[in-house]
């Protein structure tokens, strides 16, 4: 997305700015969707004052304003499709919201690896918002397990290092967090 923005508009700040915005505004209107899905009532107010609420949340602006901040938005963003479209075939069962449920997690995870966190919540909302429907959290349980354990070997084997910005070693902090991700993962790897 970096690379693609450069190419049209150089340094331009303002470019980087709306689009982040735009991944705002859908991650918003993602949320609205979501709770329209899971509300009791079907409240068109109160789905539009959750995503207003995200908007207006003050430690937002900063995935805006700081432009490096885009990879936060976009990871937001693609999860957030990525809980809708796993709702609508909890809901459903439709085999395609599954499918685009779990494309749409593996790329927010390779956008940022905080995208764990999001398909834990999606299955804990799911799990106590749709109590009759649970026998359809099992393929989202089993996929996310096996996005999450088959990420860190995949990123170590192609990056070399498996823990992103601690692999460096630099600084005290660094040589830690990095020496003990790359072990633990060197040990998965060779348990199997």
């Amino acid at each position: 997305v970096f690379s693609g923005l450069y190419s049209l508009f150089g340094l331009n700040a303002g470019p980087y700015r709306a689009f982040n915005i735009l991944l705002q505004v859908f991650t918003a209107y993602s949320l609205r969707a979501i709770w329209l899905r899971l509300a009791p009532t079907k409240d068109q107010t109160l789905a539009l004052a959750v995503g207003a609420l995200f908007l207006i949340w003050p430690s937002h602006p900063e995935t805006v304003v700081w432009i490096a901040g885009m990879t936060d938005g976009l990871a937001l963003a693609i999860g957030a499709a990525a809980l809708w479209t796993m709702v609508v075939h909890i809901q459903t069962g439709r085999t395609g919201f599954f499918i685009s449920s779990v494309a749409l997690f593996a790329v927010a995870l390779v956008t940022k690896e905080s995208a764990i966190l999001l398909s834990l919540c999606g299955i804990l909302m799911a799990f106590a918002c749709l109590p009759e429907q649970r026998r359809r959290l099992i393929p989202h349980v089993a996929s996310s397990a096996v996005l999450v354990a088959s990420y860190w070997p995949l990123r170590k084997l192609l990056l070399g290092h498996a823990i992103g910005g601690y692999a460096s070693k630099t600084g005290f902090t660094g040589y830690w967090f990095g020496a003990l991700g790359n072990r633990m993962i060197t040990n998965l790897s060779n348990a199997y």
